[in-house]
């Protein structure tokens, strides 16, 4: 137990302003007497979470999560309080006493202590082989293919396991027992007595941590001429639950929680080949599917989760199965397809990062994504593929957290699987019935009429921080109340477009393709120049895409009923309905000409907005692993001249949008 004076030192000495904007960073704005931002635990559009610096408190208004300083580092960082009291002691400089336990809970802590010793003893061991025995040469030689830099290896702390090894024997001197290193997976016991074999034989290895960058188990690849499955996990143990870590999660969460954004992918070097070319905010599962802890444990760090799929039947499975869990936690959810046989370790050796960064940011809509799947995937012209299709769809529309984006989805499912929209609503409920996803309390964003200080119905049970972790090491909550004021008024959109259809899942860039194409319909002859700067190919949204070539091949007048005809299987009703009202607006060249330069100028702010947050994620990247070597200090160069550059046009570009 941590005494009470301890932790309210802590809480004395530290500024919960200043830990707050350490993980939201400039989203956090002053607003009178208190700070504002968009929330970090759900979804939303206006700003409604608050921290009250003369209460040292948060308080989101929208979700009702609400607690001290505590309350929010464990909230988003996903640790535990005792690992939380220990990371805010050290920011503040408290030096933690131990207060008296039970001898069950020392003997208890002390055992998982000696486990924690015996992986990182390991994975040094391990990695002195990798630099230095001759018998991992051909190790060596796979990480050079694969283009990982010693800096890598350096950083992962990459390992190497002989066909010959004697784990024990290794680390007796240092202390770690056989028994210990059973314990953690990394050694077998033998028929005989006092007899042990090494669970890794022959592999390259890679350490998995947990979020506190401890290493906590192993990850074994294959090597050339090697026998047996291609990777092989430690099993799990009393520090190692595979359904509660994602590999890179360690060194990816600050990016992570400063982009708003995390990748799912599926390998390791999925992993480490992004993060070494400045990519670091991917994560995978360790030799298992995306679980609901895996999912719980992004929401705390990420707004938006992208999973990228492979091109394939299972990989489609795959990504509906994340989806559903993912959207149960609230976090907006976005897929993205593969190139048939690539993945994105691939994509980085064949320098076709932009490519997979193009991917990551067109990231389809999770809802979305998944009914273009069953419309390919389900021959609708038989009635069982129509109801199988369906089913397909209803666990993930189901568990859709706000209620106006689910019911938002229904008439675009039947539209697109030819079904009456009574039958899609009517399943839907009886679905959310059954699973009881009516008293879920997954949180929404139709939050907006609640009073300041209280949380919608459906989160007003839901405390920041359980009365369990609460007690745990002695803590006893914040001070104070909350001040009652209401929030301050929402400011207006970054851009106002006329085309702004209802569609929840349109990105920025869409809704500006959007106006884009009502635009052009109204005037075909603004089409040719417009599609010569932002061509067909460039076209984010698949009906847009479809109505801009349409346009491209015939810029004359009286194209929109064509174009609607065309385009009435591409788009869903809904998005389809607001383009035929914006193509009988009555509009002027001259107007539409301006409207025209003006979602132009926009796109191009938007992806280098885009290019400038991967630049500044890759500079910090390699500032964190100090650029020792010339080639990285080069490529920091390069990369902080390219980052003034974007923002010199990002400048020039604001200033002509605004003469």
């Amino acid at each position: 137990m941590i005494p009470q004076e301890d932790i309210d030192r802590i809480r004395d000495r530290l500024d919960i302003v200043d830990v707050v904007r350490s993980y939201l960073g400039a989203e956090l704005k002053r607003a009178g007497r208190s700070y504002v931002a968009l929330c970090p635990f759900h979804k939303e559009r206006t700003p409604s979470f608050n921290v009250f610096p003369e209460r040292q408190m948060f308080k989101c208004f929208g979700c009702g999560e609400y607690g001290d300083v505590f309350a929010f580092v464990m909230k988003r960082s996903g640790l535990s309080f005792g690992e939380v009291l220990k990371e805010l002691a050290r920011q503040a400089g408290v030096e933690l006493r131990i207060a008296a336990t039970s001898p069950a809970e020392r003997a208890q802590q002390d055992a998982k202590q000696r486990l924690y010793s015996a992986m990182s003893t390991a994975a040094e061991h391990y990695h002195r082989l990798l630099r230095e025995s001759p018998a991992a040469a051909e190790a060596r030689r796979y990480l050079r293919e694969r283009g990982i830099t010693a800096a890598t290896v350096a950083a992962y702390r990459l390992g190497y396991a002989p066909e010959r090894g004697d784990l024990g024997r290794a680390l007796r001197d240092f202390g770690i027992t056989p028994e210990a290193l059973n314990q953690v997976g990394l050694l077998r016991a033998g028929q005989q007595q006092d007899r042990w074999y090494d669970f890794f034989r022959g592999r390259l290895l890679i350490p998995i941590a947990d979020a506190a960058g401890r290493i906590v188990s192993f990850g074994g690849r294959l090597l050339a001429g090697g026998e047996g499955p291609k990777y092989i996990n430690t099993a799990e143990s009393p520090i190692y639950q595979k359904s509660r870590l994602l590999f890179g999660l360690d060194r990816a969460a600050k990016a992570i929680r400063q982009d708003g954004t995390a990748v799912v992918v599926e390998g390791y070097f999925d992993v480490l080949l992004p993060a070494q070319s400045g990519l670091p905010g991917f994560v995978a599962p360790c030799g298992t599917s995306l679980t609901a802890e895996h999912a719980a444990l992004l929401r705390r760090h990420a707004r938006r989760v992208v999973v990228l799929m492979d091109a394939d039947a299972a990989g489609e499975r795959g990504a509906g199965r994340a989806a559903e869990l993912l959207l149960r936690t609230g976090v907006q959810v976005a897929l993205a397809t593969l190139d048939a046989g690539a993945d994105p370790a691939d994509m980085i050796q064949q320098d076709r990062s932009d490519v997979l960064v193009a991917k990551i940011a067109g990231a389809m809509p999770a809802m979305s994504a998944l009914i273009d799947m069953a419309v390919r995937r389900f021959d609708l012209r038989l009635p069982d593929q129509k109801v199988a299709a369906l089913e397909s769809l209803l666990p993930v529309l189901a568990v859709i957290p706000d209620e106006v984006e689910r019911y938002h989805f229904c008439p675009i499912v039947a539209h697109r699987l030819g079904i009456p929209d009574e039958v899609v609503l009517n399943r839907l409920r009886r679905r959310r019935e059954r699973d009881g996803a009516g008293s879920s309390g997954a949180t929404a964003d139709t939050a907006g009429n609640d009073q300041p200080g209280t949380a919608p119905a459906a989160e007003r049970a839901a405390p920041a921080v359980s009365a369990t972790e609460r007690n745990r090491a002695g803590y006893r909550g914040g001070r104070g109340g909350w001040d009652g004021r209401r929030r301050e008024p929402t400011p207006p959109p970054v851009f106002a477009i006329p085309f702004s259809p209802p569609a929840l899942t349109l990105s920025p860039e869409e809704i500006l393709e959007g106006a884009m194409v009502a635009a052009m319909a109204r005037h075909p002859t603004l089409a040719a120049d417009t599609l010569a700067e932002y061509p067909v190919d460039s076209f984010r949204h698949g009906g847009f895409r479809k109505a801009a070539a349409l346009l491209a091949v015939h810029p004359v007048p009286a194209t929109a009923g064509r174009l609607l005809s065309e385009l009435g299987g591409a788009m869903p009703a809904t998005d389809l309905g607001e383009l035929a009202k914006e193509l009988t607006r009555d509009t002027s060249v001259d107007q539409d000409n301006d409207l025209l330069r003006h979602c132009l100028v926009r796109l191009r702010q938007l992806a280098i907005r885009q290019e400038l947050r991967m630049i500044t994620g890759s500079i910090q990247q390699l500032e964190s692993e100090g650029a020792r070597e010339a080639d990285s200090g080069e490529r920091l160069q390069r990369l902080v001249r390219r980052k003034s550059e974007l923002r010199q046009h990002l400048r020039n570009l604001e200033a002509a949008g605004a003469e």
